[in-house]
């Protein structure tokens, strides 16, 4: 599947209208501002349903009021099948919210990492970080070493690219490679080079 190419809006709340009245399934990627002023902020919708929402400083319902006050901000919505969209929580306007959703702060760490290693093995037989030459199993599921807001904080430190950004707010403990390729839209390739970036900057932990 091709990326998505980001379009621009006036108000945000109307392309989440479209999307509901639509019964559309699939993710809502949003930006806005650059430099220091750089938000990002995704919504996973489920049959025109927001179930999910997340953004550096909030998540759940205050997301998505959030992201719903919104002017001027690009965007990118991404379809996916209903069957694509793991673990479904319960809806972000329902007040089963906070039991549905995942607290991306609290993720274990886990202390063997396939990245990890897959990388360590790329640098032996390569002498370099340019190349992935084999695949992880796409069941591998990535945690936040950190908050979700220190994480993406580490991200602009570090100059990583929006791809970078984008796969790090579906970082939430649960999802796994596979979910990630069908989200983001990118081949499970792309999205292991974006995920032993990741992991090279100490921001997540497989």
């Amino acid at each position: 599947m091709a990326p998505q190419k980001e379009t621009i809006t006036n108000s945000l709340a109307n392309v989440i209208q479209v999307i509901q009245l639509g019964w559309k399934s699939g993710v809502l990627i949003v930006e806005r501002g650059e430099g220091a002023t750089f938000e990002e902020g995704m919504i996973t919708f489920v049959n025109g349903q927001a179930v999910e929402a997340l953004t550096a400083s909030f998540n759940g319902q205050k997301a998505l009021l959030w992201l719903s006050s919104w002017g001027t901000c690009r965007y990118a919505f991404i379809p996916t099948q209903t069957s694509e969209i793991p673990s479904i929580p319960a809806p972000v306007s329902t007040p089963t919210f906070e039991q549905g959703m995942t607290d991306t702060r609290k993720h274990p760490r886990i202390p063997i990492s396939p990245l990890r290693e897959s990388a360590a093995r790329r640098q032996a037989s390569n002498g370099r970080t340019g190349q992935i030459n084999s695949l992880m199993p796409a069941s591998v599921v990535p945690h936040l070493v950190k908050s979700l807001e220190e994480s993406l904080h580490r991200v602009e430190q570090l100059g990583l690219s929006r791809q970078h950004r984008r796969l790090l707010l579906l970082v939430d403990g649960q999802r796994n490679i596979a979910d990630m390729v069908r989200l983001i839209g990118r081949t499970q390739y792309e999205i292991q080079q974006l995920l032993v970036d990741l992991e090279q900057a100490e921001i997540i932990r497989s």
